[in-house]
């Protein structure tokens, strides 16, 4: 497994390990506000996928049993 730079937790494996969905504080938005969303990577590191772009605490993803839905 790659390290990453984002400040990540809440990390949740998909059922067939083939994904992990994690929140992390992403970059400020300019006015001294820092939101955290949602993200996507393979096991390895690769891969990484935004997931939320808003201004709102995205957190806590959980997968549907069969990998096809992310809920937070």
């Amino acid at each position: 497994m790659r390290s990453c730079t984002l400040a990540k937790f809440a990390s949740s494996w998909s059922p067939d390990g083939s994904k992990i969905a994690f929140a992390a504080d992403r970059a400020d938005d300019g006015e001294g506000n820092n939101f955290y969303e949602l993200f996507t990577m393979n096991p390895d590191g690769t891969g990484l996928t935004r997931i939320t772009n808003d201004e709102f605490f995205d957190m806590q993803p959980a997968w549907s049993p069969d990998g096809s839905t992310l809920v937070y």
